[in-house]
């Protein structure tokens, strides 16, 4: 349990990076990236499993020259830009990044044992490994899809971010394979900890993002935005977004700000689905929804609940639902206001629907 190994391995049968054969015995939390040779029974990790238990165990695909390993399934063998770095964080996410392990210090290097490592701990280790300070002065700069997904390890800091380089997120749509397919992204804030911070996109596009998580409730890139929360100029492209309820191209549940913001793609759930925000309980203003939403419950081009602000934000996407489907708001509640917005796209036909706003419940549409 929690070992790794980096020599080179040379046998004939039964080499393994780490156990040659495993009888009966559990190897756990741990990888290998030394290059391993052998003419029968070769792994990654483990050559041979003979009744043994092998959970989290990790391998370098390029360095060991392996593509299997032993009791592991072949997702566990990774490219080495996913096992180095602060990336490590992601592609090992089975690994324990609290207390077991830390990232390396340097963009190349593989996870160390904690007691190893000169971080106290991954918000620290974050810190370490990305430009700037998390200051409103001097934000931390966000440059990559792993930087981009870690920022889950400072939240509840009140951090600021800023987007520095666009993002190709491609990648996600391989994350978090527990054995039943890849979760993708995992969103940033959930309703335990919320994202209670300043990110900020500038002119910068995050395309490609996957998030498969159809049974979790507040998806989107930001899961819950919490009430200090502010997201801005973001730009999300060629999204593939799935959650139950609460789900949002952009944002799950609001209850701070977005502005200036755009998701294009595609936004499935259930009840409170929209194209930017599923739950907003605050303000959204000045962004676009050109994503097209699916839900059954409380659908809308942008907004799926209203119970707070909508200003001057458009919704262009096909919208199909059930019950108060919106091209713009699914449902407006009476503290909700809609004010100087649209909505052009395609509604498809259901329970309290409109070309604005669904089911406006005591709300004000002006």
């Amino acid at each position: 349990t929690a070992t790794y190994a980096t020599g080179s391995v040379d046998g004939v049968e039964f080499a393994g990076g780490l156990v040659g054969q495993n009888d009966g015995g559990t190897v756990n939390s741990s990888y290998a990236i030394g290059t391993v040779d052998g003419t029968d029974n070769v792994g990654g990790v483990v050559g041979s499993n003979n009744g043994g238990t092998v959970e989290s165990v990790y391998w370098d695909t390029a360095t060991t020259g392996q593509t299997e390993s032993a009791g592991s399934a072949a997702h566990y063998g990774l490219p080495t830009e996913r096992m180095t770095g602060l990336n490590a964080a992601v592609g090992l996410f089975e690994f324990d990044f609290e207390t077991t392990w830390q990232p390396a210090t340097t963009a190349s290097g593989y996870p160390v044992l904690a007691g190893d490592s000169e971080f106290a701990g991954s918000t620290d280790a974050y810190a370490g490994l990305v430009d700037g300070d998390g200051s409103a002065a001097d934000p931390f700069e966000v440059s990559t899809v792993y930087e981009l997904q870690l920022v889950t390890e400072r939240l509840g800091e009140g951090d600021s971010f800023e987007l520095v380089d666009d993002i190709n997120a491609s990648v996600t749509a391989e994350w978090y394979d527990e054995g039943s397919g890849p979760q993708g992204f995992e969103p940033l804030g959930n309703t335990t900890v919320g994202f209670n911070g300043t990110f900020d996109g500038g002119e910068y596009t995050i395309t490609n993002l996957t998030i498969n998580r159809s049974s979790d409730n507040s998806i989107g890139l930001f899961g819950h935005l919490e009430s200090n929360g502010t997201v801005r100029s973001v730009t999300v492209d060629a999204a593939t977004v799935s959650g139950n309820d609460n789900v949002g191209g952009l944002v799950g549940t609001n209850e701070g700000e977005v502005n200036g913001s755009s998701v294009a793609g595609q936004v499935d759930g259930s009840q409170r689905v929209g194209g930017l925000v599923g739950r907003n309980n605050e303000t959204v203003r000045q962004s676009v929804a050109f994503a097209g939403v699916n839900g059954t419950d409380q659908t809308g081009g942008a907004v799926g609940h209203n119970d707070g602000t909508v200003m001057m934000v458009a919704a262009t996407g096909t919208v199909d639902g059930a019950d108060d489907v919106g091209g713009l708001v699914g449902r407006n509640l009476a503290d909700g206001a809609v004010r100087q917005s649209y909505a052009t796209g395609a509604v498809v036909d259901g329970t309290d629907v409109g070309g604005l706003v669904g089911d406006n419940d005591g709300g004000t549409v002006t």
